[in-house]
């Protein structure tokens, strides 16, 4: 699950977008490594066309939840 929100705000007075900030929520089954679902997660945030495409800056949270059962929901 993804969430973004942007900022607008004029420059050269001109309304444009100024940053964004797109937050990722992972689940993941126990057992599985966070750490590993960390790089992933950040070399999906690299390789992103969207986000390369912005001209604004963009910012990306990460959240890594462990599933208590041992299937992710």
């Amino acid at each position: 699950e993804c969430e973004a929100d942007g900022t607008l705000g004029r420059i050269d007075k001109v309304m444009q977008f100024t940053g964004f900030e797109i937050r990722v929520y992972l689940r993941i089954p126990r057992g599985t490594s966070e750490e590993e679902a960390r790089r992933v997660l950040a070399r999906a945030k690299d390789n992103c066309l969207v986000s390369r495409s912005l001209k604004a800056p963009c910012g990306f949270v990460a959240h890594v939840d462990v599933a208590e059962s041992t299937e992710a929901a």
